[in-house]
């Protein structure tokens, strides 16, 4: 009975020696008296020479009686890093560290946030309490799983990162964010109050599920992309949202989007867009897919109005200039689009006339080569050929 006793006794010692591992000193570490909220703090800003080739590091919560609140550290050679609670903000580039511990941040200042970079870890709990993250080149983290309360969140080129599993953000704030690129996730479900995603060369993303609170959405370069639904409060499709997603077939756009960017769709594989809305509907301003001149970036919004979507089949994607006159227009490849909303079409650029935009459209009953051309300017019409009547 005794020796197991004293066994036992052996083993929570041994624990508790594990579990309250001693602070590094303070010696290891370059740092700065800063002041925020009427209180004097530490802001570590890295390691010092003496430090430089240690493996493990275990962050003092004061430094010469002060709170550590700031934490910078770079390093080649740290394997195991601990840091304490109660920091505003966190900074940690290092290609050999393999173990992470971090404690609860506090937000409110302008910096708060965890920023972590280049760190071969291969898992991470994050705080609760981090509003701010950001998960940069870490290479052998496999999956990330993100908990309520964040409000800003970016993670990209962590090249076996397969699985992101997303809380509910903070509240229901509008400027919530999620960025997510350069990563190998097949599946995206993105939680409600989330107001902007950017997800970017994602190649094998496949499913992306959208939340009603999306107010803004990026999803270019995404190969293996084949559909998406656009939320109900997106009011405008920017400027290249879904460039490059070249397996992209299908999009649905409801009532609420009233603009349509230029080069949205350039280079993707969209073949039908479906509309949603009726004839009463504020009409879609669509400025095209592709702006046939590198030097104009903004164009006119004033336009025709032209008959109801349903009534034209297919709008034509690339471009090229008529050798008989200085003006541009397009041809092939179609795209189907389905629904009764009305049509603000914005035409494009006309050489010689600077005002005038210039469409191609062609209906289901004509071919290719007998596609007419719909101007905003009679005087181009008559110049290119075409009766304005």
């Amino acid at each position: 009975m005794k020796k197991n006793c004293l066994f036992i006794s052996v083993i929570l010692f041994s624990l508790m020696m594990i579990s309250c591992v001693a602070e590094s000193p303070d010696t290891y570490f370059e740092w700065d008296m800063e002041e925020f909220n009427n209180e004097k703090f530490v802001f570590i800003k890295g390691l010092s020479e003496e430090a430089k080739y240690e493996e493990e590091i275990v962050v003092p919560s004061k430094i010469k009686g002060k709170n550590v609140r700031f934490l910078i550290i770079e390093s080649e050679y740290l394997k195991t890093l601990k840091i304490p609670d109660n920091l505003y903000g966190i900074e940690i580039r290092s290609e050999t560290l393999e173990n992470l511990k971090l404690g609860k941040i506090i937000n409110g200042h302008k910096e708060s946030g965890v920023y972590l970079s280049k760190c071969p870890i291969k898992s991470i709990k994050i705080p609760a309490s981090v509003e701010i993250l950001s998960v940069a080149y870490c290479n052998e983290l496999e999956d990330l799983t993100i908990p309520n309360g964040y409000l800003d969140l970016r993670i990209s080129g962590c090249e076996k990162l397969r699985t992101i599993k997303l809380g509910k953000p903070k509240d229901d704030n509008a400027e919530c964010r999620v960025e997510v690129s350069y990563c190998p996730v097949t599946s995206l479900i993105i939680p409600e109050g989330i107001a902007h995603l950017d997800v970017s060369y994602d190649d094998e993303l496949i499913e992306l599920k959208l939340p009603e609170s999306l107010i803004h959405i990026r999803a270019a370069n995404c190969e293996s992309l084949t559909e998406i639904a656009i939320p109900k409060n997106v009011k405008e499709l920017r400027y290249e949202a879904f460039r490059n997603c070249a397996s992209l077939r299908k999009i649905k756009i409801p009532e609420s989007v009233v603009k349509i960017n230029y080069d949205v769709f350039f280079d993707s594989g969209i073949e039908t867009i479906l509309l949603d809305g009726n004839e009463e509907s504020v009409p879609l301003e669509c400025q095209g897919f592709k702006t046939p001149r590198m030097d104009e970036t903004t164009f006119s919004s004033e336009s025709l109005i032209l008959s109801y979507i349903d009534s034209w089949s297919q709008i034509i994607n690339s471009w090229y200039k008529n050798p008989r006159e200085d003006i541009w227009y397009c041809e092939g490849p179609y795209v189907e689009i389905t629904g009764t909303r009305p049509v603000k079409a914005t035409c494009f650029y006309c050489e010689e006339y600077k005002e005038c935009r210039l469409l191609h459209l062609t209906t289901s009953s004509l071919s290719t080569q007998n596609a007419f051309q719909v101007f905003s300017c009679q005087d181009c019409a008559e110049k290119a050929g075409f009766n304005w009547e």
